[in-house]
């Protein structure tokens, strides 16, 4: 009888600590666990995780999984966005909008990126005005442009580049437009100047638009010269350059009036943004999204000529 009662009471002793030792580990886990919670809602990231850790060495399960993600993510993102708002009182501004751009668990980073650009924006302007002052409107659109990139809605900057164009328009019809439209045929003409890297646009002689552009650059250069518009599309893609482009016209040959580059997956690359209203291209004229959409919508085929120079 003896033999076997003494194994009974052992496996009973085993089953009774086993099931202690689970219980006293789940208790482990949950209390681990809800104080990863609240350190968590104290946004006490560092202590968060630390609960998270010690909770798993209990019982790991996918739930325990995401929170110690989400918890360093949230450390990761604590650190970067010190980091921008130090940029930001250095004023550097440009550099802590990437940074607040990339972090996603912050609610307060989108608005801290919102009002670098604000600031940004208002020292451009300023600069702008600067040179809207000294006559140099063309200095003045390339700095409105920027803003504009950052802030499509800067009411600001829009009224600055309107009067912008306007005072160019003024400037370019009084010395130029006379002699240069008398060489070219067309209902439509497009008068593409290298020099200040800008397009006019006209119909039966009559200004109609004004476009900041960017040409070929060195070694690159555009062809100068008459030439019909012909032939267009919605979208290209050179594996040569590794850089695409929306709304082309062709103008003679490989040359083209199109958008600002964008990548392979179709996105428009900041990098060239920037430089419209400088020389930057393979040789084609380029143009904003908007004024591409225009050109590729409005100026028809073989009525239309361009006269670069």
């Amino acid at each position: 009888m003896k033999k076997i009662i003494l194994p009974l009471i052992s496996m009973l002793i085993v089953s009774i600590s086993l099931f202690a030792y689970i219980k006293i580990n789940s208790l482990k886990y949950d209390y681990n666990f809800k104080k990863g919670n609240v350190f968590l809602a104290q946004k006490n990231y560092s202590n968060a995780l630390k609960s998270y850790k010690e909770a798993s060495s209990f019982k790991n399960n996918s739930d325990i999984e995401d929170k110690i993600k989400t918890s360093a993510q949230l450390i990761r993102d604590e650190i970067k966005y010190n980091s921008a708002i130090n940029l930001m009182k250095n004023k550097e501004y440009d550099k802590a909008i990437e940074i607040f751009s990339s972090i996603s668990n912050f609610e307060d980073a989108n608005n801290k990126r919102q009002e670098c650009i604000s600031l940004i924006s208002r020292e451009k302007v300023i600069e702008a005005k600067n040179y809207i002052d000294k006559l140099n409107f063309q200095q003045a659109k390339i700095i409105l442009q920027n803003v504009l990139s950052l802030d499509s809605q800067n009411t600001e900057a829009k009224n600055l580049m309107e009067s912008c164009d306007y005072s160019i328009q003024g400037q370019f019809h009084e010395s130029k437009s006379k002699d240069l439209l008398k060489t070219i045929r067309g209902v439509y003409k497009l008068l593409v100047d290298l020099e200040y890297q800008h397009v006019y646009v006209y119909k039966n002689n009559k200004l109609i638009k004004t476009m900041l552009c960017s040409s070929g650059m060195a070694g690159y250069e555009t062809p100068e010269g008459k030439f019909k518009i012909t032939d267009r599309g919605n979208y290209f893609y050179s594996d040569k350059y590794e850089e695409g482009a929306y709304y082309w016209v062709r103008f003679h040959g490989a040359y083209l009036f199109h958008s600002i580059p964008c990548d392979k997956s179709g996105n428009i690359i900041q990098s060239e943004l920037d430089k419209l209203g400088i020389k930057a291209s393979h040789g084609c004229i380029r143009l904003s999204m908007e004024d591409a959409k225009w050109v590729y919508e409005n100026i028809p085929k073989n009525i239309s000529r361009a006269l670069i120079y």
